[in-house]
């Protein structure tokens, strides 16, 4: 699409000299795989993904998150504990109204995406979609259903699934089993214990790098690959 900046041109008495519209400049991609990456990022806000907090009551949406370190000015490296969280996306999705990106730098209580970012892009969507007059496309759900959290789990929980607590310290800490988990679950041991995990796919945690008990230095290519359930 060719960017614009303005809408209309009016004269002394309201009259439109000129109106500019978008317009259409080439595709980038084939309409047959844009909607197979919506589809896919569709699942990003379904259970199990990591931006189940983005979803927005009576619409279908789909987005990313993103968690990304920062740079230490002094060490000139990645800083050990300033994040950026971010969540982008679009809704509905057949026939998308809105694109939000959230970026919160440096969050206090999580430096996850999924956990800060993706509930701004809720309630923004949410608003702003009501206020722009576009119909649902499915069932609203009951409100206390959105906002309460009920499979969540609780520490108490994931730490009887996991085996291993992460300790702290001048070696570094220790990998938890993250095998079987939710993507939802494997975030909540990570925020829980300060990891920064690279987590790919959606589904359930199949496969990980270190094996569960090693231990993880800074150099160490930290992730969990997750695959849908069958």
């Amino acid at each position: 699409m060719k960017p614009y900046l303005v809408e209309k041109i009016s004269d002394d008495n309201g009259n439109v000299v000129r109106s500019f519209a978008p317009e259409v400049k080439r595709r980038v991609i084939s309409e047959e795989t844009a909607k197979t990456v919506a589809r896919m990022l569709e699942g990003v806000v379904a259970e199990g993904g990591t931006g189940v907090n983005a979803a927005v009551d009576g619409y279908r949406s789909a987005g990313k998150t993103g968690t990304a370190q920062k740079v230490d000015h002094l060490t000139r490296g990645y800083s050990a504990d300033k994040r950026t969280a971010s969540y982008v996306g679009f809704v509905p999705l057949e026939k998308p109204r809105l694109t939000i990106l959230v970026v919160v730098d440096e969050p206090k209580t999580s430096s996850y995406g999924g956990i800060v970012a993706a509930p701004a892009f809720s309630a923004i969507a949410e608003q702003s979609l009501c206020y722009l007059k576009v119909p649902t496309d499915h069932a609203l759900k009951k409100k206390a259903e959105q906002v309460e959290v009920k499979s969540a789990p609780s520490v108490e929980t994931v730490d009887a699934v996991v085996d291993g607590g992460v300790v702290a310290g001048a070696a570094g800490a220790i990998m938890p089993n993250f095998r079987g988990l939710s993507m939802r679950q494997a975030l909540k041991v990570m925020q829980q214990r300060g990891l920064n995990v690279t987590l790919q796919g959606s589904g359930r945690a199949v496969e990980q790098n270190p094996m569960p008990g090693s231990i993880i230095s800074g150099n160490d290519r930290v992730w969990v690959r997750f695959v849908p359930s069958a």
